[in-house]
C-alpha cells in the first residue's frame, strides 16, 4: 500500500499535505558519473512524524527506501545515458503523525552528474589494438626469417655440441689409453 501511494506522489498524482520543511532529505556523494551509486537519505524532522514509505528515482528507475534508524535510506543508481550537468533526484514520502494525520510529499533535489570517465578497460584495448594494427601494418617479412631461421640455428647449435663431443670423448679415449699403458 505504502508503495503504491509512494509512487503516486513521486509521480505527481498525489498532492502533499505537508509543507517540503516536514521531512529533511541528504544525497551523497555530492556529484557522481553515469553507472555510480549515490545514496539518498530522507527522515523526518519532527518526533511525532513516522515515516511509512518512501521511493527515490533518478528519471524512470524508481528504487524503494528501506529503514534504517529512524532515517530512510534508498541507493540509486546514476542512468549510463545521463548527461554531465545538473541533472534531478526526486523522492517521495508517506508519513502518519503521532495523532494519526496522514502526509504525502514528493519533490526533488538538483544532482550533478560529472562527465564519464574513460574507463581502464577501454585505455587497454585501445593501447592493444594500436598495437595490433601496427603489427598488421608490418609485412609478414619477420615471420618468415623467424620460420626459417629458428630451425637453422638448433641444426647450428646441434653440429656445435656434436663437434664439441667429438672433441671431448677424443680426450677422455686418449685418458684412458695413457691411463693403461
Amino acid at each position: 500500500m505504502a508503495v503504491v501511494v509512494t509512487a503516486l506522489l513521486v509521480l505527481g498524482l498525489a498532492q502533499p499535505a505537508a509543507a517540503p520543511a516536514d521531512f529533511g532529505v541528504s544525497v551523497s556523494p555530492q556529484t557522481a558519473r553515469p553507472g555510480d551509486r549515490i545514496s539518498v537519505v530522507v527522515f523526518p524532522r519532527s518526533e511525532d512524524v513516522r515515516i511509512v514509505g518512501c521511493l527515490v528515482f533518478f528519471r524512470d528507475r524508481g528504487v524503494e527506501c528501506r529503514q534504517s534508524g529512524g532515517r530512510w535510506l534508498a541507493e540509486v543508481r546514476v542512468p549510463a545515458t545521463a548527461k554531465p550537468g545538473p541533472n534531478t533526484v526526486r523522492w517521495g514520502v508517506l508519513a502518519r503523525t503521532a495523532a494519526g494525520r496522514r502526509i504525502a510529499q514528493n519533490n526533488e533535489l538538483r544532482y550533478t552528474v560529472l562527465p564519464k570517465a574513460p574507463s581502464p578497460a577501454t585505455s587497454a584495448t585501445a593501447g592493444t589494438t594500436a598495437q595490433s594494427e601496427a603489427r598488421a601494418a608490418r609485412p609478414d617479412r619477420w615471420r618468415r626469417i623467424a620460420g626459417v631461421a629458428g630451425p637453422a640455428l638448433m641444426g647450428l647449435a646441434l653440429l656445435i655440441a656434436l663437434f664439441a663431443f667429438d672433441g671431448v670423448r677424443s680426450r677422455v679415449r686418449g685418458l684412458f689409453k695413457g691411463a693403461r699403458s
